[in-house]
């Protein structure tokens, strides 16, 4: 009987897992290549997304929150739009650096962040980045998240 109880228990388990791992085994071949297009927020052409920009931030040496900071750039010229799409590992390294600047000298925990001087440091870490001005950088959502 006992035996019985525990073939029973086996199985229905593996019943269960069966359709799960047979989901998972297909989903890489449909999701291929997701997770690589940023989301967005317009169906302007000129528009480019960008990934979501964060930094942390701190009081007396220690972590108080998370500044997130969605961005986008609006670029008419298609070939500087290319030139922004090439470039976007190296806009966002540049640009999360300016913003970890930003929240490490300007915010203090409990206070509101300021979005104009975050697009000024933000526009100007784009503009050095890619070596020309035009593509001009875009807030969607400034947040700050605070820690425990």
């Amino acid at each position: 009987m006992r035996f019985a109880l525990t073939a029973l228990a086996v199985t229905s388990l593996a019943l269960i897992a069966l359709p799960s791992a047979a989901l998972s085994a297909d989903a890489p071949a449909k999701d291929k290549g997701k997770g690589k297009e940023q989301r967005r927020i317009t169906s302007a052409e000129t528009y480019v997304p960008s990934p979501t920009l964060s930094a942390p931030v701190t009081s007396n040496y220690q972590f108080a929150g998370l500044m997130v900071v969605d961005v986008g750039f609006d670029v008419p010229d298609a070939k500087l739009r290319t030139r922004v799409t090439t470039l976007q590992p190296r806009l966002t390294d540049a640009m999360r650096s300016a913003l970890a600047d930003y929240t490490y000298a300007r915010v203090r925990a409990g206070s509101a962040p300021d979005p104009d001087r975050i697009l000024l440091m933000l526009q100007q870490a784009a503009d050095r980045t890619l070596g020309v001005s035009g593509a001009k950088v875009l807030l969607s959502n400034v947040m700050v998240q605070r820690g425990r």
